[in-house]
């Protein structure tokens, strides 16, 4: 690079600077290439603000001739010029380089074509031997797509804020491994009721609010899954006015180096509304299911108060103990009977839903073989095998007990003429292969409960539309075509999935999967080769 000669009479001292190179020998010319090459700027710079030296590219990147800029105070040349703002903050810059002190800064610079760029900015004192201050050594470094990229970030960020401060729903973020909450957003304040700042302090503490009935559900779920990422559970909590909200909690992993989770995220949801909604509409189906044995209801309750009724007149005309002990057997067992099925009766049509704990199926399907054997008709044969090992599911027994019954009057209904419902269940286990072909379903341990009539069937060309809200193919008045649209709905809440196969005047085959209780593996699949899927 060529030598300039620079007049300093503007410097403090008023000598003139002598003939002025980056390096001198060999070395410095090998140094000086370097200089040339680089894209960031290297210059020197007077204690005046005097520009002696630049290395070439980001000269001619900026399509600047040396001319333009060696010799000429540094704050005139064409990076700087186009604001007094940028050249008085220049100035201020050198003033303080020139005494002693290292300055940097990021500031937008002119270049070519009039574009602006962000450059980090940086001046350097360079001193003598006596400590004073020659030169400054100036840098700069295009910083313009960092700079775009932090200011989309701020951008995202300040969306992001924005969004999950003014919405109801509780956004979290905690650390995988120590469970650490790293954020949570203020609509915990509102729907928990309790302050933000407990929960960095205390990670569990929101747990203390979950209503004693789902919390050792809900921690049990915690430690199964929540190391996974992959969480989501409805649960009661408790605010501190003691009213009780549900709650949709469901976490995500976020995927970090080499694909690994190392945070969880995850939003909670009040659906405190929707909960009751649902609660008045699975009442109102439920009504709507009892409606429809109705008959044999009539017909089971005629039949157990005619005994009673008779043995009044005989009682009043005076019998031998043996024999008046017989007559009052039979009434009680009558009245037992009768006492039963309206107990059933109640329970199903006032049940409280969603209050999910561990039940026990086998229950649930000799109690509910029971009322069809008294409400339906008796042209109906009813057979159900149960095994006494079946293992518990975490579920609401009263919607369980209405996806049977729904069923199960449907079963009635496609075989007015007579004919044979078969009711079983059986565990299973499914394999990473058959979950995979079965819509909505999850390998794991599994409680297959199987439904099969004898009656008329479903045209394959419907097959798909029969859990569809509204659709039946009952005439007029005999249906809405909410029932099997709500054994759907309540079977996918629970976690599990619903197949049916079905040929005309063949009958059909309905098939509940319900996710077996977690923790138990040991347990439930019992030796290798048990409880094995097959389709």
């Amino acid at each position: 690079m060529a030598c300039q000669e620079l007049d300093r009479a503007n410097d403090s001292d008023g000598d003139q600077h002598p003939e002025f190179g980056w390096t001198q020998g060999e070395g410095g010319q090998r140094l000086q290439q370097v200089l040339d090459n680089v894209f960031a700027f290297v210059g020197l710079v007077s204690t005046k603000g005097v520009l002696l030296e630049a290395n070439r590219t980001p000269l001619e990147v900026a399509g600047l001739q040396r001319e333009e800029v060696i010799g000429k105070p540094f704050a005139e040349t064409y990076w700087w010029s186009f604001s007094p703002e940028a050249q008085q903050r220049l100035q201020a810059a050198v003033r303080r380089a020139a005494q002693g002190e290292s300055v940097r800064f990021d500031t937008p610079v002119r270049v070519a074509e009039g574009q602006f760029i962000s450059i980090d900015f940086s001046l350097r004192p360079l001193f003598d031997a006596g400590g004073r201050v020659t030169e400054l050594v100036a840098s700069a470094v295009d910083i313009t797509e960092r700079k775009q990229a932090e200011a989309t970030l701020h951008d995202s960020e300040e969306r992001f804020r924005q969004v999950v401060e003014n919405i109801r729903e509780v956004f979290w973020m905690c650390d995988r491994d120590t469970q650490q909450v790293l954020y949570v957003s203020p609509g915990y304040e509102q729907v928990w009721g309790r302050p933000s700042s407990e929960l960095y302090k205390t990670p569990g503490a929101w747990t203390e609010a979950i209503h004693p009935e789902d919390r050792e559900r809900v921690l049990a779920a915690i430690n199964v899954k929540l190391a996974g990422g992959r969480y989501n559970e409805e649960y009661r909590i408790i605010r501190p006015d003691g009213s009780v909200r549900w709650i949709l909690d469901r976490s995500f992993p976020v995927k970090g180096e080499n694909h690994g989770s190392h945070r969880i995220v995850g939003i909670a949801e009040d659906i405190t509304e929707r909960k009751q909604a649902e609660e008045k509409f699975l009442r109102a189906q439920r009504v709507e299911t009892i409606g429809a044995l109705t008959g044999g209801i009539a017909h089971d309750l005629n039949n157990l108060l005619a005994p009673i009724m008779m043995s009044a007149p005989l009682l009043r005309q005076g019998m031998t103990p043996e024999a008046m002990e017989k007559l009052l057997n039979t009434i009680e067992t009558c009245a037992q009977r009768g006492s039963d099925l309206v107990r059933k009766l109640l329970t199903f049509g006032r049940g409280a839903e969603g209050r999910q704990k561990s039940v026990h199926p086998k229950q649930l399907i000799e109690e509910m073989a029971k009322l069809i054997r008294v409400t339906f008709p008796k042209n109906i044969e009813l057979s159900f095998q149960v095994p006494a090992d079946l293992w518990p599911v975490s579920a609401d027994a009263t919607q369980l007990d209405q996806v049977l019954l729904n069923l199960c009057v449907n079963a009635r209904d496609a075989m007015p003429d007579g004919g044979r419902l078969a009711l079983c269940a059986v565990n299973v286990r499914l394999g990473e292969q058959p979950a995979s072909i079965v819509p909505d379903a999850k390998p794991g341990p599994y409680v297959m409960i199987q439904l099969t009539d004898s009656g008329h069937g479903i045209p394959r060309e419907i097959t798909d539309r029969i859990f569809d809200p509204y659709f039946t193919t009952k005439e007029p008045g005999k249906g809405t075509g909410l029932g099997l649209a709500t054994v759907m709905g309540i079977v996918k809440s629970h976690g599990g999935f619903v197949e049916v196969r079905s040929e005309v005047n063949q009958g059909s085959t309905f098939t509940i999967h319900l996710p077996a209780m977690p923790g138990n593996d040991d347990d439930v699949f019992g030796p290798a080769g048990k409880g094995v899927y097959k389709r």
